[in-house]
């Protein structure tokens, strides 16, 4: 017997089917974000599974958007332990522990690579494109900067 084409078929010969199973927990969860999002479950598969690939080669490829590079500007003003700050007057090279100087409140960070306000079109893009796989990228980043979390490099000439 031979199989059902459809229209949409018809004219898209070169469409791939893929087949899921999912448990009752799963269908259940899935059927909510249905009603919430209002679209038939094959639309949001593939709006998934489309949108993951992407985060996951934006991620690891290169690109025109440094994923890396922005994870690490990110976690550094999320996560260093001990924010350093410097002056606000231009003419003032000196950096200081926040904490140090609770009393001053016109300190600018003091990394030359934070984000600025003006930089927000740059975070968003940069969050659209590489979503959970660039978060992760902050998180991973995040840990690496906490002390305690670093392990002793690996000496070569050890082995």
């Amino acid at each position: 017997m031979a199989a059902k084409r459809t229209k949409k078929a018809a004219e898209e010969p070169n469409l791939t089917t893929y087949s899921i199973r999912l448990d009752e927990r799963e269908t259940a969860l899935l059927r909510r974000a249905l009603d919430v999002k209002g679209w038939t479950a094959t639309h949001f598969i593939r709006k998934a599974a489309i949108e993951r690939a992407v985060h996951v080669i934006n991620t690891t490829a290169a690109t025109d958007l440094d994923f890396t590079g922005m994870a690490r500007r990110v976690a550094k003003q999320l996560c260093l332990p001990d924010v350093m700050f410097k002056a606000s007057d231009p003419f003032d090279d000196s950096y200081s522990k926040a904490a140090d100087y609770p009393e001053f409140s016109s300190f600018d960070f003091a990394t030359d690579d934070e984000l600025k306000p003006d930089e927000l079109p740059l975070f968003k893009d940069v969050v659209r494109k590489g979503g959970s796989e660039f978060l992760a990228q902050v998180l991973a980043e995040c840990d690496r900067l906490r002390p305690g979390r670093q392990i002793p490099t690996i000496d070569p000439e050890d082995f």
